[in-house]
């Protein structure tokens, strides 16, 4: 009888269900539970990252503000931007009806298309959703950029951004990253220009949009977030529209 073979991922992913079966974690992007989640971050933050499909928190958080909060999964025909797009996200949406999903990047060459997010090629209000999670803090004009993702927005379309936050306002440490030795908050970890504060609803605002800024207390229940490893120190997501 011939044996039959299984793909190393598929087993790599095999071993981890058995390895973390259980029910005390939940991640809602791709529907499995587990005792717990791997260590994730520089940092190595203990049971954060899913072992299934690798979302964080911020990714599962954002995925519930666009499953309870957005129009993108009633089928209906959208052009949807993706910057810098996440696995665990963009294989879900690529099969998503209805969207016309186009992936974006500066430097990721598997993208679909590769831009800059300060000067963008499309059309002035020909974007009907556009997802954003931690590119902003790397841009070297964070609003010029959301000028830019303001004016490609169709009126009455959202945009999703997550960024890493600081206490405070907003710290802005110059295009070369920050100074060393300068008091970061945890961020950036890689020289990003800027760390961003609450305030970042603001900053949005000044580009022209609409904003709600989005705590996982707000959708969920203190269970529900306990499984799916959804802290109150979890950054929020803005949630932003183009006004009619």
């Amino acid at each position: 009888m011939k044996m039959r073979r299984f793909a190393p991922s598929a087993v790599r992913s095999l071993v981890k269900r058995v390895w973390y079966f259980g029910r005390k974690r939940f991640c809602p992007i791709c529907n499995q539970s587990f005792r717990l989640f791997l260590p994730y971050g520089l940092s190595n933050r203990p049971d954060v990252q899913c072992p299934v499909c690798g979302s964080a928190e911020r990714h599962r958080l954002a995925w519930i503000v666009l499953q309870r909060c957005t129009n993108l999964f009633d089928a209906s025909k959208k052009q949807v931007l993706h910057f810098a797009p996440e696995a665990c996200l963009s294989g879900k949406l690529r099969k998503t009806a209805g969207l016309n999903y186009v992936t974006a990047d500066l430097l990721d060459l598997s993208v679909d298309v590769t831009v800059d997010v300060t000067n963008l090629p499309w059309n002035d209000c020909s974007v009907d959703s556009i997802i954003c999670i931690n590119v902003l803090q790397h841009v070297s004009d964070s609003l010029q950029a959301l000028r830019e993702l303001y004016r490609i927005s169709r009126p009455g379309g959202w945009a999703l951004f997550v960024v890493p936050l600081r206490e405070g306002p907003t710290v802005e440490y110059g295009i070369d990253g920050f100074i060393p030795g300068q008091p970061t908050h945890g961020y950036p970890s890689d020289n990003s220009p800027r760390v961003f504060g609450l305030d970042f609803a603001n900053h949005a605002q000044q580009a022209g949009f609409s904003v709600q800024t989005l705590y996982g207390s707000q959708l969920l229940n203190p269970a529900a977030l306990a499984r799916a490893r959804i802290l109150e120190s979890t950054v929020p997501v803005f949630l932003c529209w183009k006004p009619n």
